[in-house]
């Protein structure tokens, strides 16, 4: 799968919600910087999460990314997240750059931080604007 026919304007919002199976069978939601990089939507999660944590029992995931401009365009992404140490940073640094900040300083030292990288299996893509 890929996205290929995602328009770009709907990609650029720099703010996804992901969606997890929490522990208890109930979804858990979170607002997350991304980046899609070889057709997969990536995070920098640290692994004290709740979201860290359910990603690594259940890997199964969705990602909604509405348009910048109005909240009845949107594209929601199903998948599997793979769950990758990030330990230099590269990730992190990466993500912070398109976000101007340094991903380091919400993080203490002994923060560790992990790169989820979401295969989608499923875009869906929801238009309707007036």
């Amino acid at each position: 799968m890929t996205f290929a026919n995602v328009d770009p304007e709907l990609l650029a919002n720099p703010t996804a919600v992901l969606a997890t199976n929490g522990h208890d069978g109930h979804p858990q939601l979170t607002a997350v910087w991304y980046i899609v990089e070889d057709d997969r939507i990536c995070i920098s999660i640290t692994e004290s999460t709740r979201k860290a944590q359910n990603l690594a029992a259940d890997g199964r995931c969705s990602v909604l990314i509405f348009h910048p401009e109005t909240p009845n365009y949107y594209a929601e992404i199903r998948g599997i997240a793979r769950i990758d140490p990030d330990h230099d940073y590269v990730f992190a640094d990466s993500l912070g750059q398109r976000y101007d900040t340094d991903m380091r300083s919400f993080d203490s030292a002994d923060t560790r931080r992990l790169l989820a990288a979401i295969e989608p299996l499923k875009v869906n893509v929801t238009d309707v604007r007036a």
